[in-house]
């Protein structure tokens, strides 16, 4: 005979045990239905201690169904999904959604953010295809749209029209050829098959030419680093020495304005005094006129007088 062990409930606070918040219900009664189950609870224990592993707020619900207080689990399970409908467990998307993951900017360059794009276009057009609100062109036409940038786009589109996987141009190519070429195009390590004597050879060579170009490499890379720091400096050091000499050497206009500034004063003060020597001339002249002028009156006086007292027979005395 085999025999059924059984194991105890987790605790309501341990951390491994089920909890309804309102939110998730599905998820809640498979997980709690399953511990029940371990834990070889009747139907009658498995609707009353379901209360322990709720919040407050639907614990009180609970118990205010009629079903609470049979010994039905089917039944209290469904009427408890009534008011907590299943479809809470999915989102609901809308065409919008579509269109906004469609139209944000991305850049597909390897294969992981690819498939990022197709995994959130999948779960929204699944959706959508479930209600009905999809087409299967309509889809086509979103998810190549979606496909960016521009040039890895329109790469994507040649490689399929030379493929011919691409024939109706006036529609949108189909979804899953869409998604081979991609892949394919974003895989960069492509298997390529070679002899072995020619793998040989050309790995031999491709050692070589590492050889070489690495020496060469480090030897250019030892001299530059060598010589850098001496250009460096010197630069700095001529840099240094202009700005010092610009600092120092006035320039041209500077020294020519000086220069006329300083001569203007001197011609100024020399036409000065050259006026004030001409003057000083004009008057000692005019000077020396005025007095050999009154010499020259005081002698006819004189004269005259000394003419007129010889007719009088007067001597002069």
């Amino acid at each position: 005979m085999s025999s059924t062990t059984y194991s105890r409930m987790p605790g309501p606070r341990s951390r491994d045990a089920p909890r309804f918040t309102g939110k998730r219900i599905l998820w809640f009664l498979a997980e709690y239905e399953f511990c029940a189950t371990a834990a070889g609870l009747s139907s009658a224990q498995t609707i009353q201690q379901i209360t322990h592993y709720c919040d407050s707020k639907s614990e009180r619900f609970i118990e205010s169904l009629d079903e609470y207080y049979n010994d039905d689990w089917d039944a209290f399970k469904a009427r408890f999904m009534e008011y907590y409908p299943s479809e809470e467990e999915k989102p609901y998307y809308k065409v919008s959604d579509l269109i906004k993951l469609v139209r944000k900017h991305r850049k597909l360059s390897s294969i992981e953010k690819f498939d990022n794009y197709i995994r959130d276009f999948t779960v929204i057009a699944k959706s959508l295809e479930e209600r009905k609100a999809l087409s299967q062109m309509d889809k086509y036409n979103y998810f190549w749209r979606g496909v960016k940038p521009v040039s890895f786009h329109d790469e994507i589109g040649s490689a399929m029209r030379h493929s011919k996987l691409w024939t109706d141009l006036t529609n949108p190519p189909l979804m899953d050829e869409a998604v081979q070429t991609i892949k394919l195009c974003l895989k960069r390590d492509l298997y390529r098959v070679v002899d072995d004597e020619e793998g040989i050879t050309s790995s031999d060579d491709e050692a070589a030419l590492v050889s070489t170009d690495t020496d060469s490499d480090s030897d250019s890379s030892d001299s530059e680093s060598d010589k850098e720091p001496r250009r460096m400096k010197h630069k700095k050091h001529q840099s240094r020495s202009e700005v010092k000499q610009k600092k120092e050497e006035p320039t041209p206009k500077a020294t020519e304005a000086k220069v006329q500034d300083l001569s203007e004063p001197m011609k100024s003060n020399i036409d000065n005094l050259a006026e004030k020597i001409g003057r000083l001339t004009i008057a000692l002249s005019q000077l020396e006129a005025d007095k050999a002028a009154q010499r020259a009156k005081r002698f006819t006086a004189s004269s005259m007088r000394c003419f007129m007292c010889g007719e009088d027979g007067h001597s002069p005395q």
